[in-house]
């Protein structure tokens, strides 16, 4: 059965990458929380999408300009100011996500920068996988050599090839390690995922939110969605389950 993990952490439903959006997705029966991860000033992984602090919290900086308890002890919210769970929040280092998550929730860490333009990035990764467990972490990037780089240290840890755009299959590396395929919805081809099940990789794919968009996805056999509508996706695979393949009506669509 498809596994759903919250894109940082259903942010329909909680304020992106907080305690309180995470924790939702782990009660509401989530396997697996996908969190966004940049350095602060001072080496620590914190939980936080944007370069720029300025759509979450309203400050004109940097991450990377601000040490961990600066970070913490800013207020995040939605940029349009929706009263969600999590508003008030401070950005949180992925130490204290982890330690607020079960034992058995997959972590899914997405970064958007290697260590040529962040210093230090796979050493704080390492020491993270070595403190929380590097059997539930997965690594999702668009740097592959970076990911590379990543797995020769913690073998332990699955490494994402991330895709936005479709490629051939003899443009996804060659890997022996533990790895898989992390694509968007409109990049994925069938040749994709002939590729990927041939190597037996997973793919996680991102981000359907809708309720056709989920039902196409569970269709296609992939092994994780992403989704930020987890209440949708999470009802949509007890309908799949219930109904033999056939989510008819989930989430105010139609089936395909």
């Amino acid at each position: 059965m498809v596994r759903i993990v919250a894109h940082r952490g259903g942010r329909q439903l909680a304020v992106e990458n907080t305690l309180a959006a995470f924790q939702n997705a782990v009660a509401s029966g989530c396997d697996g929380v996908e969190i966004d991860m940049v350095l602060s000033r001072d080496g620590h992984l914190m939980a936080f999408h944007d370069d720029s602090l300025q759509r979450m919290t309203g400050v004109d900086a940097r991450v990377w300009d601000l040490t961990a308890h600066e970070l913490g002890a800013l207020s995040l919210r939605t940029p349009e100011d929706r009263p969600l769970p999590g508003t008030g929040e401070g950005i949180h280092t992925l130490d204290t996500v982890a330690a607020a998550l079960p034992s058995q929730v997959d972590l899914v860490l997405d970064t958007k920068h290697d260590d040529r333009e962040c210093p230090g990035l796979s050493d704080a990764l390492v020491r993270f996988c070595q403190a929380w467990g590097a059997g539930r972490v997965s690594v999702l990037s668009v740097h592959h050599d970076f990911l590379r780089d990543f797995a020769r240290r913690v073998p332990e840890a699955r490494v994402l090839f991330n895709y936005r755009v479709p490629v051939e299959p003899t443009g996804i590396p060659n890997f022996d390690g533990r790895a898989g395929l992390a694509v968007g919805m409109r990049a994925l081809t069938p040749a994709m995922l002939v590729e990927a099940r041939t190597r037996q990789w997973p793919v996680y794919l991102w981000t359907p939110n809708t309720g056709q968009e989920l039902e196409v996805a569970m269709g296609l056999g992939v092994s994780h969605v992403i989704t930020d509508a987890i209440d949708v996706a999470l009802a949509q695979r007890r309908a799949w389950a219930f109904t033999g393949g056939r989510c008819d009506d989930v989430g105010g669509t139609a089936a395909v």
